[in-house]
């Protein structure tokens, strides 16, 4: 079956955000007064934010709550994602041109939000038909179910779409 649709990851695939995303965590931990070095965090990427926000207030004896902890880092990444991600190269040229072709979404483990706020700055926020976050589904990346309902919501068979995924779990 040919290809009617291509959805592409965020992180890594339009954005290459991972070098930042890890200062966008330390100026969090900054914030609450919490003098954290990225040594001692680096062993912890990859986890779920709210694991990695619990085993590092009980670590280092934070005072304030993990709820509080997410709620500050929210608005850290909408700073990133607004204004401080970079583009991969010609991302807006490839987007463009495929859109011609193409239908075109995104499944993201980031927020629907802050996907929205990163899409929209790089000027490509209208060649997306559907856009998914990972706060939309229930289970997390190797599992399917992002993909599957970004399909579903296209109302297109999974066999006539594409992925761009960067990840080992995007890809698993």
């Amino acid at each position: 079956m040919p290809t009617k649709a291509i959805i592409f990851d965020l992180d890594g695939t339009l954005i290459d955000s991972e070098k930042l995303h890890l200062e966008a965590e330390l100026e969090t931990f900054r914030n609450f007064g919490m003098k954290i070095k990225k040594s001692e965090i680096k062993g912890y990427m990859g986890m779920g934010l709210t694991d990695f926000f619990k085993l590092l207030k009980k670590k280092f004896n934070a005072k304030y709550s993990v709820k509080e902890i997410e709620k500050a880092h929210a608005k850290t990444l909408e700073k990133y994602y607004g204004k401080l991600f970079p583009k991969v190269p010609n991302t807006k040229q490839a987007i463009k041109e495929l859109s011609k072709k193409y239908i075109l979404a995104l499944g993201t483990s980031s927020h629907t939000h802050l996907a929205k706020i990163c899409l929209k700055r790089l000027g490509i926020l209208k060649y997306f038909k559907v856009i998914v976050g990972g706060d939309k589904v229930l289970h997390a990346k190797p599992h399917p179910e992002i993909f599957l309902l970004v399909a579903k919501k296209l109302k297109i068979p999974p066999a006539q779409v594409t992925v761009i995924e960067d990840s080992t779990n995007g890809f698993k």
